[in-house]
């Protein structure tokens, strides 16, 4: 028995990451365009857009997705989504840089200063934090729950568009035996003649892990 088809319409993986001369003229294009400063999830987000496991996004999400994802658990074309992917920017920071509708723009990672792609602005917007709290962690906590807490120091506006992939930082150096792309870890599988894996993001790593995973209870969602 095969592995299911990658998710979404198209049903074939859609990594974002530019390579060779390509990647090269948008590294030297990006030079020249407005900086927006990503946090550090968001620059996760970009890795995984990159590499192609959060097929079939090919940016951050307007304000579409964003609300079918947050209130319907799918995007706004129905394909089934239960975390909104987003970028935010601080209602100072969108002044200053000059960014709008239209714009193209580089994303820089705050804390290293490193280039990591570049993005076609399309939608920019405003969300409702609480909402989405309660919606997608069932809690509006903060102190307790750190997704929460993201949620909550996120800008006053969203930007969405699709972006360009430029940089994966130095994953593959720290970790060589186990960062692999969505297509390496497939190919994997049907090496070991493998359909059916189970991925159980944990946010408690040094937790032990439950012998038998269960079901997921309706409405739970983790990232």
């Amino acid at each position: 028995m095969a592995l299911p088809n990658p998710h979404g319409p198209e049903k074939k993986l859609m990594p974002l990451f530019l390579e060779g001369e390509a990647r090269e003229a948008e590294i030297a294009r990006a030079a020249s365009l407005p900086k927006v400063y990503m946090a550090s999830m968001e620059t996760s987000d970009i890795l995984m857009l990159g590499m192609g496991a959060f097929t079939p996004l090919k940016g951050f999400m307007n304000k579409a997705d964003w609300q079918g994802c947050v209130f319907d658990f799918k995007l706004a074309d129905g394909t089934m989504w239960p975390m909104p992917v987003t970028l935010s920017i601080s209602a100072a920071e969108l002044e200053a840089s000059g960014v709008k509708e239209g714009s193209d723009v580089a994303l820089i990672d705050r804390e290293s200063g490193e280039l990591y792609a570049t993005m076609d602005i399309e939608e920019i917007y405003q969300i409702d934090k609480m909402a989405q709290a309660k919606e997608v962690f069932k809690t509006d906590d903060a102190e307790g729950h750190p997704g929460v807490e993201k949620t909550f120091k996120q800008g006053e506006f969203n930007l969405g568009g699709p972006v360009k992939a430029l940089n994966e930082g130095k994953y593959l150096e720290i970790y060589p035996e186990y960062y692999m792309y969505p297509a390496q870890t497939r190919a994997l599988f049907a090496s070991k003649g493998w359909s059916r894996v189970v991925a159980l993001p944990d946010p408690q790593p040094d937790a032990p892990l439950p012998r038998v995973p269960g079901q997921v209870r309706p409405g739970k969602r983790s990232r």
